[in-house]
């Protein structure tokens, strides 16, 4: 257990340093010239070699890119982003100061997911190839299919031609401002939820149609247990964990027999009882 968290947390830091590396060598080897980015196409021509030699070595450029690239890591870890050209801030104040509202959106937009995905995997898988089935598979292609900057847009436009209404372009804080806040942060988590909840949705049915159609749900149905505890009981944890979480199928060889032990005690003496455990 703790050899395999440590083996993951050097493969995960090793990650991380071949993906910084990548990162400042492209962002070395792409054209282009810093200055002519600060002081625009004309300001870049009036300044003298001795002015593009100084600012290229206040900015750290002129030294070897090793050295570029250590003192870049070096930075990153004591938490110095450096300023931005265009803005004339501190990128760590940028972040700090828009990071909360980055946080809300993502944590909502996880929650609508889940909301709204996982009841229309239940509802599709318990009745496959249904009409609700087919519609809910649509949906979710759509949503899948359709770009979420276009979404958004749409969402924008619709607002405000069809009721007027025009969102905040300032995020208050969730404390100062709640309701102003909410309206800040719904939009964008409403169309990240619903192109992750299209995902959720199709992966939480073809799990949860694999788990129904395993052998011990089977056996469990041909010993009399009824439809009912059979959706609430055998199959609930399966449907939850199978398709992110952990999987059954993917689990030890021991677990199929656990699991039909499971069922096998959930059934009933005779075709028409039921245990306590279903019957909640």
């Amino acid at each position: 257990m703790y050899s395999y968290i440590i083996r993951r947390l050097v493969f995960g830091a090793l990650t991380v340093i071949g993906v910084s590396i990548i990162v400042f060598m492209v962002l070395r080897i792409l054209p282009g010239d810093p200055l002519v980015a600060i002081f625009g196409p004309e300001g870049f021509t009036k300044l003298s070699e001795a002015d593009r030699a100084h600012y290229m070595a206040e900015l750290g450029l002129s030294k070897p890119l090793v050295v570029q690239y250590l003192s870049w890591v070096g930075d990153i870890a004591r938490g110095n982003f450096g300023r931005s050209f265009f803005r004339a801030e501190s990128v760590g104040e940028m972040i700090l100061r828009r990071g909360p509202l980055t946080a809300e959106i993502a944590i909502l937009s996880v929650i609508l997911s889940w909301l709204v995905g996982i009841p229309v995997a239940i509802v599709s898988a318990l009745r496959p190839n249904s009409f609700a089935d087919n519609v809910s598979r649509f949906i979710s292609i759509l949503f899948l299919a359709v770009p979420g900057f276009w979404l958004g847009m749409l969402i924008v436009l619709a607002a405000l031609f069809m009721f007027g209404y025009r969102a905040p372009l300032t995020g208050p804080s969730l404390l100062a401002d709640p309701w102003g806040n909410l309206q800040v942060v719904i939009g964008p988590a409403v169309v990240l939820g619903l192109g992750q909840a299209a995902y959720i949705a199709r992966m939480a049915r073809s799990s949860l149609l694999e788990v129904i159609r395993e052998d011990y749900v089977r056996t469990a149905r041909a010993k009399g247990l009824s439809r009912r505890p059979m959706r609430c009981y055998p199959s609930s944890p399966c449907r939850a964990f199978s398709w992110g979480l952990s999987s059954p199928a993917r689990s030890p060889s021991n677990a199929p027999l656990a699991r039909l032990g499971s069922a096998m005690r959930c059934l009933p003496r005779s075709a028409n009882a039921t245990c306590s455990s279903c019957r909640t």
